[in-house]
């Protein structure tokens, strides 16, 4: 019995290599991490099983039938014991079990690793910058368990995981001369009077220049710490007003208003996912349910890469991915697999607003007002195929190493719609399968199905629509975004006089007591605030029709280019045969009156 999604010829030739024994199936092993891709067991007394247990991923089960799949726990483990090593999820390992994978790689074992910044439909898998979770279910309940140095990983393969340091570093050198700028237009008229603001200038600039260090290490060739980044947090700028009352208004608008924001944005140059907008499935519209954060690779001749495992692809699916970049000095071969579109509407989104809700008990979701970043509009790698001699004591070895900054890829429901194939109402045709399986297939030298589970009905997309589409959402995400920059620059100008009505507030204590001083200037502090929150809200309505008035004109026009698609593909195919039935019976006419007399011929 066969599922309809399923490739009979596969599934037939694949069997028949099982049953045959012409050959000892290749042994597999699974790295033990958090993810359950195994299965857990369920609870039991005498013999009883009480559930509570979890299958194993379908992506296993697919492995089963065609490798001897083993779990690897740890300690030393040779090149001999496996032909090749699969590892989902490494940033949930301690430092003893890291050490060992990082010694199995360096040993030579083909290894395929998979490690998602935000794994979304295998719910029971924690991020990278997650703490891992504590399985206690004692009343004590206990602490996160150790979370293992997942640099350890990444300096052997010598990539760097969801960022660019360049740009991540350029990034915020740009944010933080933003924050100078602001800052000095908003705090100058009180800088002489708070000693403070003083301070906060004093430690902003020693920031900036640390940045710059930084940069000129990064053209060096050198690589930053943890604990170099963390130096370029914003501490240091809220720490110059520890001293100050905390209801004092100059200290809260400097939190609220220049540091709260840039916090969010820093955060997320690291802890990030892709977004990108491109959908070669129309059928499947883009919604607060299916956002950009779920990224399809294909659609462009270098989406995948020539090699076996990916040049028969046509689309894969991700949800929430990161990226890769190899470090500057590196030694290895870093072959990307898989690229994503790009273009001007793609970037990346902060993973600190992704979500919101769950709390006292309403459901989480996505977040609509989640902090988004414009890209390079190049295009980003998801997965790499990663090369070459490394040192493993007093040998060299050669590594082998398949990285993918994706773990959903293999989740179930992709087996599921292969099994029934695409619906008419959810006509989602991915190679997620077929990518997963040839990833392990290549690491392990089994190359015997490749080329047939490769083969698949190709889904065409008119690509001219789909360009002239994306063109009117550049030119309504332009719109928009030349509105929020409007609404921020008003919004910094009045910032600015209210500071300055704060001044002169200040400079007028004459014989008033502390007490007394304090609290007209709180007074004072809140009456502006109001006006400003005031104005900040015929702002937002303003901004808020031109935006929605963008967003018309672009779903007017995405229609009418359908429409004329539509009357494209009534008129158009009937004028070929138009044609021919004109031909035929002008040359049927003519045979007719071949050789007849000329006057018994009517005109």
């Amino acid at each position: 019995f066969l599922y309809k999604g399923l490739p009979v010829e596969y599934e037939i030739v694949r069997t028949i290599n099982a049953v045959s024994g012409s050959q000892k199936k290749k042994t597999l092993g699974v790295f033990a991490t958090d993810a359950p891709v195994l299965g857990t067991a369920g609870m039991g007394i005498m013999g009883f099983n009480l559930g509570g247990g979890t299958p194993a991923w379908e992506f296993f089960n697919e492995l089963n039938k065609q490798y001897d799949v083993q779990e690897v726990t740890g300690g030393e483990i040779s090149a001999d014991d496996y032909d090749a090593l699969v590892v989902i999820q490494p940033s949930t390992l301690d430092n003893e079990k890291m050490d060992d994978l990082v010694a199995a790689i360096r040993s030579g074992i083909p290894t395929a690793i998979f490690e998602d910044p935000l794994p979304l439909i295998q719910g029971s898998v924690t991020g990278t910058y997650e703490p891992r979770r504590n399985n206690n279910s004692g009343p004590e309940g206990g602490s996160a368990p150790e979370k293992g140095d997942l640099n350890k990983l990444w300096n052997l393969l010598q990539v760097n995981f969801n960022l660019d340091p360049v740009e991540r570093l350029q990034k915020i050198k740009t944010e933080l001369a933003t924050l100078k700028q602001n800052a000095s237009r908003s705090l100058a008229p009180a800088r002489g009077r708070f000693p403070e603001i003083g301070t906060f200038f004093t430690n902003l600039e020693n920031l900036i220049k640390k940045a710059s260090e930084y940069e000129a290490r990064l053209n060096s060739n050198a690589s930053l710490s943890q604990n170099d980044w963390n130096s370029l947090k914003l501490t240091t700028l809220r720490n110059a007003f520890d001293k100050m009352d905390s209801n004092h208004p100059i200290r809260n608008f400097v939190e609220q208003k220049l540091l709260s924001d840039l916090d969010t944005k820093l955060g997320g140059l690291q802890e990030r996912i892709l977004r990108d907008p491109y959908n070669p499935f129309p059928k499947i519209p883009r919604s607060e349910n299916f956002p950009n954060e779920f990224v399809y690779v294909g659609g462009l001749a270098n989406s995948f890469h020539t090699d076996p495992i990916t040049s028969e692809l046509q689309y894969c699916l991700f949800t929430c991915p990161g990226t890769l970049y190899p470090r500057a000095s590196s030694s290895l071969d870093f072959q990307p697999l898989l690229r994503t579109r790009g273009g001007p509407l793609a970037g990346t989104t902060s993973l600190e607003t992704f979500w919101t809700g769950g709390v006292f008990g309403t459901p989480r979701r996505f977040n609509p007002d989640r902090t988004l970043y414009p890209g390079s509009g190049g295009q980003e790698v998801i997965a790499a195929t990663i090369s070459g001699a490394v040192r493993d004591g007093n040998q060299t070895n050669q590594i082998n190493v398949v990285l993918v900054a994706d773990v959903d890829m293999l989740a179930d429901p992709f087996f599921n719609i292969r099994s029934r194939g695409p619906e008419s109402d959810f006509p989602l045709d991915v190679d997620n399968v077929t990518l997963s399986l040839n990833l392990i297939d290549h690491l392990s030298g089994e190359k015997s199905l490749l080329d047939i589970r490769n083969r698949r009905r190709l889904h065409r997309t008119l690509e001219e629509f789909e360009k002239s589409i994306e063109e009117a959402r550049e030119v309504a995400s332009r719109t928009i975004q030349e509105a929020e920059s409007s609404i921020q620059a008003i919004l910094q100008d009045e910032n600015r006089k209210l500071n300055e009505a704060l001044a002169e507030v200040q400079n007028s204590q004459g014989s008033m007591t502390q007490g007394q001083f304090m609290q007209l200037l709180q007074t004072e502090a809140a009456k502006l605030q109001k006006n400003l929150a005031k104005r900040e809200r015929e702002l937002r309505q303003t901004t808020n029709v031109k935006i929605k008035d963008a967003e018309r004109k672009r779903d007017r026009e995405i229609r009418e280019k359908q429409r004329r698609i539509q009357r494209l593909s009534v008129f158009i195919p009937p004028i070929p045969l138009l044609l021919i039935a004109v031909i035929v019976f002008y040359n049927k006419r003519r045979a007719e009156i071949q050789g007849a007399i000329d006057s018994r011929v009517r005109s």
